[in-house]
């Protein structure tokens, strides 16, 4: 099994279970280079190419190849007065009326390259064709809009601009977010020395399942989604779950319940505070002591004592090289031979 830790992930997780679900608020974000940020607007006529609805300087129709150039930050912008100098792009509908060819309409900022696609594709004869259109526009807030050919009436509705916030004070650079969290860190209500002792426990516990040549001992519930395989004991606090086997060369002490879906062995004794649930073969080198029901999913091998505090299910044969005592029936798929006494405790 491998284990990728750092000091500074032991202390986060401790941190986060002394708080109990607290934690450390930054109210705003690092604002990556080049981000925009979208502010919306009371929707707004900038251009209206139509005589009798005219918006702008313009009142005829935009003619074969011809390119309008539309400012949005001068008292020509018609209806929008909300548009700063520091947009980037703005946000539209755009919409083509009374075309009298079939064309198409191109829209992007004024004095960059004339971009190889189309907003809008209007023919003779259709419906007003309206089309959402976010397009940038230069250091004077202008964007030009080209039509291939024939004569077609333009509008143009923005709803929101995109400006630069990188040297906004409402963001945080990296720098300052990182200050923050230390600062806050080292604020904490809590115990540094008592901290530090955990920490340096974790780790411990930690290196010993990296080289498992040791003990293996936590103060609480073991979850491993694979197999583990110790050289000497494995104390838990609280209950085991393993995903896979368990292979232990010295005694196994657990507190509370163990489910392991694949096979258990122990070389030495096996003790267990609850129940024992094993989804394959169970062999223990020494005693095996169950308070609660045990349930194995084939064979069960015990070269010393067998106590169970209340019901066994074995799925296949039942081998003890001691005593059998078990305080509820005993149920077995195959076998069950026993070297001494088998006491039935069972009311």
């Amino acid at each position: 099994m491998s284990i990728i830790r750092t000091r500074w992930a032991a202390i986060g997780a401790l941190v986060a279970t002394t708080l109990g679900g607290g934690g450390v608020a930054i109210v705003s974000a690092a604002q990556p280079d080049g981000a925009l940020a979208f502010v919306p607007i009371a929707p707004c006529r900038v251009m209206d190419t139509r005589a009798e609805f005219a918006v702008g300087p313009r009142t005829s129709p935009l003619g074969t190849g011809e390119t309008y150039t539309v400012n949005t930050t001068t008292s020509d912008t018609g209806n929008c007065t909300e548009i700063p100098l520091t947009a980037r792009s703005v946000s539209m509908n755009v919409t083509a009326i009374d075309a009298t060819l079939p064309t198409f309409i191109v829209v992007w900022a004024t004095g960059t390259t004339q971009p190889a696609v189309s907003n809008l594709n209007p023919v003779p004869g259709s419906p007003p064709t309206p089309n959402a259109v976010t397009t940038g526009i230069n250091a004077n807030g202008q964007f030009d809009v080209f039509n291939l050919q024939g004569d077609v009436h333009v509008i143009a509705d923005v709803n929101g601009y995109y400006t630069d916030h990188r040297h906004d004070d409402r963001y945080y650079t990296k720098a300052q977010v990182d200050l923050a969290i230390a600062a806050t860190i080292d604020d904490l209500p809590v115990d540094t020395a008592a901290l530090e002792s955990r920490i340096s426990a974790l780790e411990a516990a930690l290196a010993a399942v990296t080289d498992p040549s040791g003990n293996w001992a936590f103060p609480g519930d073991v979850a491993i989604a694979g197999s583990v395989s110790v050289g000497s004991s494995v104390s838990a606090g609280g209950g085991a779950s393993f995903g896979k086997s368990l292979a232990v060369a010295g005694d196994a002490a657990v507190n509370g319940g163990a489910t392991i879906s694949g096979p258990l062995a122990a070389g030495g004794d096996a003790t267990l505070g609850r129940s024992l649930s094993v989804g394959n073969g169970l062999a223990v080198g020494g005693a095996l002591a169950v308070d609660d029901g045990a349930s194995v999913g084939a064979d069960l091998s015990v070269d010393g004592s067998f106590a169970a505090g209340r019901d066994t299910v074995l799925g296949r044969s039942l081998q003890v090289g001691a005593g059998l005592s078990v305080g509820g029936p005993v149920a077995a798929g195959g076998d069950v031979i026993t070297n001494g006494d088998f006491i039935d405790n069972t009311p």
